[in-house]
């Protein structure tokens, strides 16, 4: 029998069976009660699964251009909505990221914003000499899928090339260039990998590479303070180093090899900075730290 059928004559019986007086409306009224008490309820979707259809995943790499990755923090610009931000612990090489799908940009600040850097693309040129465009990439991350390759990794820009998230006042500039020739004691210029090391602490420093037969070189987004300046053949301890032989000439009479601290100021470029000294007796330069 149908379970409406089934319901309603069940009701009328007992209505009946207890001498009740009832009219039909009232009759209907308990029927239509009963069904509704005994229909399932239909559950709405949970929170979880209305964030998982909103938002993606994006992923990628950390880098610095010294030895360690220093504590910082990843900002994820939406072109519509507030930055996303997150935290970089010292050391930590890659992140993921879970946000709002749409179209964003990345970039990553020290936490007294004095450096930034971003994804941009230079990091999709190769961060080799000639990548001078350091435009920020943007990408689109969609829901529920993920994004790689998002690699935060462009240090080497002017001053404002990497955005400053709202609020956040302009610091006075905390990086400068340095720029010289480079040479080699052969008919051609190897691929070079220079390296700029503290002068007060040799454990700090900062390089860049230069392709083969480059012979001048411009070094962006070096943190203000004094370097040795050394370029080492890429994948040896063989180095030329700046030092007093090479203002000097480079001749048979120029016997100081020692190296010249080259001060960086904030925003401003220094030049004349040159590698070229392949004479110094060994032991003159710190190891190639690469």
């Amino acid at each position: 029998m149908h379970k409406f059928a089934l319901l309603t004559t069940s009701v009328l019986f007992l209505l009946s069976s207890c001498n009740a007086q009832v009219d039909t409306d009232q009759i209907a009224t308990i029927v239509a009660a009963t069904l509704q008490a005994s229909s399932p309820t239909q559950q709405a979707p949970s929170a979880v699964e209305n964030l998982e259809s909103q938002t993606g995943t994006v992923e990628g790499s950390i880098c610095y251009p010294s030895e360690g990755i220093p504590a910082m923090t990843l900002f994820l610009q939406p072109l519509i909505g507030n930055v996303l931000t997150f935290p970089i612990a010292q050391n930590q090489s890659s992140f993921t990221a879970e946000v709002p799908a749409g179209n964003y940009t990345a970039f990553a600040w020290l936490p007294d914003f004095s450096f930034g850097g971003s994804y941009s693309q230079a990091v999709a040129c190769g961060l080799v000499q000639g990548c001078t465009d350091h435009t920020l990439i943007e990408f689109a991350v969609t829901a529920g899928s993920t994004v790689s390759g998002v690699d935060v990794c462009d240090w080497y820009g002017d001053f404002g090339d990497v955005p400053l998230p709202v609020g956040v006042e302009t610091p006075i500039p905390a990086t400068g260039s340095v720029s010289g020739s480079l040479s080699y004691s052969s008919e051609f210029i190897p691929a070079m990998q220079i390296v700029f090391f503290d002068v007060n602490d040799l454990s700090q420093w900062f390089f860049f590479n230069t392709a083969e037969n480059t012979n001048t070189y411009q070094f962006d987004g070096l943190p203000v303070g004094t370097y040795y300046v050394v370029s080492y053949v890429v994948g040896g301890d063989f180095g030329g180093g700046y030092t007093q032989a090479v203002p000097c000439g480079l001749s048979v009479n120029c016997n100081d090899h020692s190296l010249i601290p080259v001060v960086i100021s904030g925003g401003q470029v220094t030049g004349g900075v040159n590698p070229q000294d392949w004479y110094a007796p060994e032991g003159s330069f710190p190891d190639n730290p690469n």
